[in-house]
């Protein structure tokens, strides 16, 4: 069970450190004030600028809640684990499973998070001498 919970200390380290550092507490700012604007008559004025305005509000709220999510969900099996029933250890090893891949791609997200990394690329690849 210790190593269960080593194990969770670690991902929610982890998950603190990548949420600071993609900045999602100021991204939950960020959709405040959106929501606030989209209250305001003038905002609809402009259909064009509201379309774009509510898909951005839109992914910034999918990541926060993803993010969000996965901290919760650690928190909570981290909180189970620390009841250190033995009776859960099976249970508490599926789920330290299950959070294993979910935080790894999130790792991968943040660090493929810059401006550009949401955009497509071409590769090309031409065979060459040698």
């Amino acid at each position: 069970m210790e190593q269960l919970i080593n194990t969770l200390l670690a991902m929610k380290a982890q998950l603190a450190a990548l949420m600071s550092q993609l900045d999602i507490a100021g991204k939950r700012e960020r959709i405040e004030q959106l929501e606030q604007a989209t209250t305001q008559t003038e905002f609809w004025q402009n259909a064009e600028l509201a379309q774009r305005t509510m898909q951005g509000l839109s992914t910034l709220r999918a990541e926060v809640e993803r993010w969000q999510n996965a901290a919760k969900q650690v928190d909570d099996a981290l909180e189970l684990a620390q009841l250190g029933d033995t009776d859960l250890l099976d249970e508490m090893s599926a789920e330290v499973a299950l959070l294993t891949p979910l935080v790894d791609r999130l790792s991968l997200e943040a660090m493929l998070s810059g401006d550009y990394d949401r955009d497509n690329a071409i590769l090309a690849i031409h065979a060459g001498a040698g």
